[in-house]
């Protein structure tokens, strides 16, 4: 919630003595959202609560919160020995159970009463609502890729997926991949559908003096069903991850013929994300058997053709227990294009 930081340094002279003291100005913003951290945990359909204070001078009136997921608003409260009071506005909060998971950029707006004259002061919120197919602590980084197996069904999905292409590749490209392992799915809930595979509300982009309010797990052994998604039919995704699986291998091959040929067989590396384990896969797309594979779906065409798509499948094999494994197969687009 700091706007800026400063290191001053006061000098004080008496004749030949000189004294100095060192100390920090701090600029804050007239609104502070959460204290230091302005981060809150929770999911998608969990009540949350995040303190909103105005700090500034003269009285205010009113609050608005624009671009904030739905089911979340600002509301004066009561605590018996804190800071809220109805009659207080200049102390409220964020609270309400949102319903949709996603990046929200929002903005909170303190309507204030200074010197007998209006005036508007506003800042940014931003939104990250773990549910569905999206993970907070995962898709914060705009350059993340997952691969999600589901391992009661051996499913792969992702928040990732171009549609019916699945995990889009573009040959010769450095690509950056990682694989996730969820307990789920969990059942299925016909009667509830959620934003877990949509984004928020599309304001654009960040905002340096905003605030990151995160809602979602902080670690890996998180209880709970987990939440729909509607792009999977109505499934319950568990919030735990699955740990204790090694030996991560991504193979792809064509979706023609895919037992004849394998044009990719990456291994994972084993790391963490904000403590949470996943497989990271770093490579180059590009293998002798794609190039030949490329080559040949371009010379179908009858004239050279802007740029060739080549449907593949993909699979994900590991190990558990020293038990080997693999997932459902999941589609795969790699293209090229043609230099003309």
């Amino acid at each position: 919630n700091d706007v800026a930081r400063y290191g001053l340094r006061l000098v004080a002279t008496a004749g030949r003595e000189i004294d100095t003291q060192d100390f920090t100005l701090l600029v804050k913003s007239r609104i502070e959202v959460g204290g230091d951290t302005g981060e809150i945990n929770g999911w998608q359909g969990d009540t949350l609560i995040e303190m909103l204070s105005y700090l500034g001078a003269g009285d205010v009136v009113h609050w608005f919160l624009t671009g904030a997921p739905q089911g979340v608003e600002i509301n004066p409260l009561t605590c018996p020995g804190g800071p809220y009071a109805e009659d207080n506005l200049a102390v409220v909060a964020i609270t309400g159970a949102p319903t949709a998971a996603g990046i929200f950029e929002a903005v909170v707006t303190a309507q204030v009463c200074l010197d007998g004259i209006p005036r508007l002061y506003r800042r940014s919120v931003r939104f990250l609502v773990s549910g569905g197919l999206f993970l907070n602590w995962f898709h914060d980084d705009a350059a993340h890729r997952d691969l999600q197996v589901l391992l009661r069904s051996r499913e792969v999905r992702s928040y990732s997926f171009a549609g019916q292409e699945g995990l889009w590749l573009k040959r010769g490209d450095h690509a950056n991949l990682h694989v996730i392992f969820r307990d789920g799915p969990l059942g299925a809930e016909a009667t509830r559908s959620s934003g877990g595979s949509g984004g928020g509300n599309g304001n654009g982009g960040d905002n340096a003096s905003g605030v990151v309010v995160i809602i979602g797990s902080n670690n890996n052994t998180d209880t709970g069903s987990g939440n729909t998604d509607a792009g999977t039919g109505g499934a319950i995704f568990g919030r735990n991850l699955i740990t204790s699986i090694t030996s991560v291998r991504l193979v792809i091959r064509p979706a023609v013929d895919p037992e004849e040929t394998v044009l990719l067989d990456l291994a994972g590396e084993a790391t963490t994300i904000a403590g949470r384990a996943v497989f990271a896969f770093d490579f180059q797309v590009s293998s002798d058997e794609l190039e030949s594979a490329i080559t040949k779906e371009a010379r179908k065409a009858t004239e050279p053709p802007a740029s060739v798509s080549l449907a593949c499948v993909g699979e994900i094999v590991w190990e558990r227990n020293s038990r080997p494994d693999s997932s459902r197969s999941f589609p795969v687009t790699i293209v090229q294009d043609i230099a003309r």
